[in-house]
């Protein structure tokens, strides 16, 4: 008859159970690698385990962030390259027709006129979403849309007065031109309310910046009726933008009875001019704008070689070697069988087996 109600019976089932717990405990870890599926179960690492995922956490953002800012700097890039194009363009087409003919003429001021609406264009492109030239003002168009360009008082005021070009006046109408191009009037601005008011310094504009590390950043931002990062030494208006709009606003309100005028030749020429410093102008934002590029490559870089580094940290606290576990889970198995062996040992002892 087999014996019952053993106490050597319920110790050894109380013992095999503590090795299954263990023995699943070790299956999870050798399955999951990780040491435990909690902050509480690293015991004394806990601490360092969350810290260190905060970290990973933070760079792995900051990393994100710098590779972002470091596209729309790209993607702006490509803008100023186009803008510098067509400035370089119609520059020398402005130089070739100090002396042409009227139908030449008319098709230069086509040309201009096409080419200021496709600026306009630029000057209000977005990347994901964000006005790339608005300051802060990320949401407003900086400027009038192609559409609408040609209807703005600077543009009208320029026509105006080549309208009234004379032989004897062209100092006087190239400086109306000037006015009309570095003027911040609402209704001869074809610039936005607001960035009239910031050009004025009238409400606080910053660039749009990338966040770095510790309150530091990039500013990648530029402005369509200022410049962010270029000195205005060569420029008539002061910044690259009005440069190339009144040139091309000057070409586009030519007109082919303009040319028999001999100050015509001094007002494409100036048109010309104002064009080139407008090319060379984007050429120096570029450039700097490039710089900018450079340095949240680099810091994307930075940040993404730290996180690894972090991540290698948090593994040797939170997760356990492949093999020592494979050896621990063997080891256990092997200490679960004994358990289940003696336990069904015990549980087949009778009487007879101490006669």
């Amino acid at each position: 008859m087999a014996i019952s109600g053993f106490s050597g019976l319920s110790a050894a089932a109380t013992a095999a159970a503590q090795v299954r717990a263990r023995f699943d405990e070790a299956s999870r870890i050798a399955t999951s690698g990780e040491r435990a599926t909690s902050y509480a179960g690293l015991g004394a690492d806990a601490g360092k385990a969350v810290d260190l995922s905060a970290q990973l956490s933070k760079r792995t953002q900051l990393a994100t962030i710098a590779s972002n800012g470091e596209a729309r700097a790209s993607y702006t890039q490509v803008a100023l390259t186009r803008l510098s194009d067509i400035a370089t363009e119609m520059a020398g087409q402005a130089s070739k027709i100090g002396s042409a003919d009227g139908t030449t003429v008319e098709m230069v001021a086509a040309n201009a006129r096409a080419a200021l609406q496709e600026v306009a264009g630029l000057l209000n492109e977005r990347y994901q979403g964000e006005a790339i030239f608005g300051g802060s003002d990320l949401d407003s168009d900086p400027i009038a849309g192609a559409d609408q360009i040609t209807a703005t008082g600077m543009f009208t005021g320029i026509g105006t007065a080549l309208d009234g070009l004379t032989d004897a006046n062209a100092a006087d109408v190239l400086s109306s031109i000037l006015g009309l191009a570095t003027s911040n009037a609402e209704g001869v601005s074809p610039f936005s309310s607001f960035a009239n008011q910031a050009a004025e310094g009238e409400v606080g504009d910053s660039r749009r910046a990338v966040p770095t590390e510790n309150g530091a950043s990039i500013e990648v931002g530029l402005y369509a009726n200022r410049n962010a990062s270029t000195a205005t030494s060569g420029s008539n208006t002061g910044s690259w933008a009005r440069d190339i709009l009144m040139g091309l606003s000057m070409l586009a309100n030519m007109t082919g009875a303009q040319a028999s005028t001999g100050a015509f030749a001094t007002v494409t020429a100036a048109a010309a001019g104002a064009l080139r410093d407008g090319a060379s102008g984007v050429t120096d934002e570029a450039g700097a704008l490039g710089m900018a590029q450079s340095r949240l490559e680099a810091t994307a870089t930075w940040h993404k070689d730290v996180a690894t580094q972090v991540e290698i940290q948090l593994g040797n606290v939170t997760t356990v070697d492949p093999a020592e576990a494979y050896l621990r889970l063997t080891e256990t198995q092997t200490q679960l069988q004994s358990s289940y062996k003696a336990l069904s040992m015990i549980g087949n002892m009778s009487l007879t087996n101490y006669l």
